[in-house]
């Protein structure tokens, strides 16, 4: 979803070009606005919506009167475990977690002695962003006791662990 924000022309200064390494001098523009080059990559792809088309960089151009910006989720290049939120727990949070390619995702609780109290099975996940609850209790379905905990996340061969506080 792209939200769009109209302003008056005189609210934006000119833009010069700027450039920090090998960018590039390519580019697409559409309006007074013009994209082109990039940091530390020449023209990393193509976005393009509505009355406009980018081809990754910086802006340059002049005065225009209507700014884009998008809600656009780059494709999630590396697998990754977020901090549960909120850590300490009292008793769900939200964990996350980026995978980058298809993948069969298991999710197992250990406690400080390194004993699994809970499993969860995710099954296979798409590559991207996931968000899942996570409720502080046992495979029995009993609340945690209050404590230490490491979360391991495995996806194919990799693996991850975050530690988690259970407050009660």
């Amino acid at each position: 979803m792209c939200s769009l924000i109209a302003a008056p022309a005189h609210a934006y200064d000119p833009i010069a070009w700027y450039t920090f390494d090998g960018g590039g001098v390519i580019g697409a523009g559409a309006g007074g606005y013009e994209l082109s080059g990039t940091i530390g990559q020449p023209d990393a792809g193509t976005l393009s919506g509505l009355d406009f088309s980018l081809y990754g960089g910086f802006w340059r151009g002049g005065v225009g009167s209507l700014v884009g910006v998008g809600d656009h989720n780059p494709p999630t290049l590396a697998f990754r475990l977020y901090s549960a939120m909120p850590n300490p727990v009292r008793s769900h949070s939200r964990l996350a977690f980026d995978l980058p390619t298809e993948m069969a995702v298991r999710l197992r609780i250990h406690d400080v002695s390194g004993r699994v109290v809970r499993v969860v099975q995710f099954g296979r996940m798409p590559a991207g962003h996931h968000e899942r609850n996570w409720t502080a209790v046992d495979d029995g379905g009993r609340a945690l006791p209050g404590g230490v905990y490491f979360m391991r996340l495995d996806a194919g061969a990799s693996q991850a662990v975050k530690r988690v506080l259970v407050l009660r």
